[in-house]
């Protein structure tokens, strides 16, 4: 699979399906997000495009033990704004609806997210038979 894009780190709004009806208007505005949806600061979001040309979006979050991958799902339309900096809307083949953008700042400088590969998404396992 091939990355796409990547935004790190990233403001994202997590809306249900039928919530709204033009996903193209969904904001990471926290003030605009309708109740009852999601809101997050300080994740990893990347774009993966597979064989078949089908795009994959993978949103990854710090956790104690490391960095997690909290969502993954295909797209079936991307609203792509042409800047990491300005929002963009993918519509998920659940009909959820994530809104997304880079943002700045450092209060991620000590995040595990940076060294996170969306090529490795298992936790490893140890074996412990004898």
């Amino acid at each position: 699979m091939k990355v796409i894009h990547d935004f790190f780190p990233a403001t994202i709004v997590a809306v249900a399906p039928g919530i709204v009806q033009d996903f193209m208007t969904v904001t990471t505005n926290r003030a605009d997000v309708p109740n009852g949806n999601k809101y997050f600061e300080r994740v990893r979001v990347v774009i993966l495009e597979n064989d078949h040309s089908e795009q994959i979006l993978m949103i990854a979050g710090d956790h104690e033990e490391g960095p997690r991958l909290i969502f993954r799902e295909k797209i079936s339309n991307l609203n792509w704004s042409g800047s990491k900096t300005k929002d963009s809307q993918a519509l998920m083949e659940s009909g959820k609806v994530i809104a997304f953008r880079k943002t700045q700042g450092c209060s991620t400088c000590g995040s595990r997210l940076r060294s996170w590969s969306p090529h490795i998404t298992m936790d490893s396992v140890k074996d412990t038979s004898k």
